[in-house]
């Protein structure tokens, strides 16, 4: 979707989770496995959300930066409608 768009990875990841918090999205299943979102749960369980570097390297960089913030926009939706 990037090329489709004009617009870098990182730029179309960051414009997704915008919306998956505006739209308060909690379910990340239309664009992560549930093996993958658990794993980045797992890592933010032990590094925070604050910043997804400490996050990807905990997950020995097999997830990439964009995934890792679609994962957390869905979890701060989640966590917030609990």
């Amino acid at each position: 979707m990037a090329p489709e768009i004009e617009r870098a990875v990182s730029t179309t990841a960051d414009y997704l989770a915008d919306y998956i918090l505006e739209e308060r999205i909690g379910n990340p299943h239309r664009w992560l496995d549930s093996a993958t979102y658990q794993r980045v749960i797992d890592a933010a369980e032990k590094k925070g959300i604050d910043k997804i570097r400490p996050i990807y390297q905990h997950l020995h960089e097999q997830v990439s930066y964009e995934n890792i913030r679609i994962a957390i926009a869905c979890l701060q939706n989640a966590t917030a409608d609990s």
